[in-house]
């Protein structure tokens, strides 16, 4: 996952009683590493890697062997032409997990998170949307200046992924962070500085 996916990874750690530092963070999106924390009094590990683009997926699940998979490739945009062929391979290394899961009679959980796009100009809101396409709308105005994020295609791609899953004979869960997180504009980490971080 990405800097984002690391937030919902700090949250997890805390609900389950511990905390993840920035550092752990910072570590990781440089030195390629699995971070890894136990939890419930050491009866449970929960890990993070940073990888935008989910390359190595099948040597980190062989080095780790999770049995609750959550994955994402985060905001940051590829060409379709080389984003569709990289989440073939990655479902297919989920494909192979899941099945020495099976093999070894263990239930194991894919989790797939969509990617959210930031708001441009967030400084604006000081309230939550309620109204998907509106924010459409308005992260797509600003498409010619936001260029480099891509951030209003992002809809299109969460659902060629969508559909690459349902054609990857994998099991899997969507947690739809996109149609959650595009409702709030109002909720970014530094407005006006950095409007795709949230709360």
């Amino acid at each position: 996952g990405d800097s984002l996916s690391y937030e919902h990874y700090g949250a997890l750690v805390s609900v389950l009683g511990e905390t993840a530092t920035r550092l752990l963070e910072v570590r990781s999106e440089h030195v390629p590493v699995t971070v890894v924390q136990s939890v419930c009094s050491n009866r449970t590990f929960v890990g993070y890697r940073r990888s935008n683009d989910l390359e190595h997926l099948d040597r980190i699940l062989n080095e780790t062997f999770p049995t609750v998979l959550f994955l994402n490739t985060g905001a940051h945009y590829t060409e379709n032409m080389e984003f569709l062929p990289r989440m073939r391979t990655v479902f297919g290394h989920v494909r192979k997990w899941q099945a020495k899961c099976h093999s070894i009679g263990i239930l194991c959980h894919f989790f797939w998170r969509t990617t959210v796009p930031g708001h441009p100009n967030c400084e604006r809101f000081t309230r939550p949307a309620n109204n998907t396409a509106e924010m459409e709308e308005w992260i797509e105005s600003f498409a010619p200046k936001q260029e480099k994020f891509h951030w209003h295609d992002f809809r299109q791609q969460n659902e060629m992924v969508l559909n690459e899953l349902e054609l990857s004979n994998v099991t899997y869960e969507v947690v739809d962070a996109y149609d959650l997180n595009i409702l709030r504009p109002d909720r970014h980490r530094v407005p006006g500085q950095d409007c795709l971080h949230s709360c």
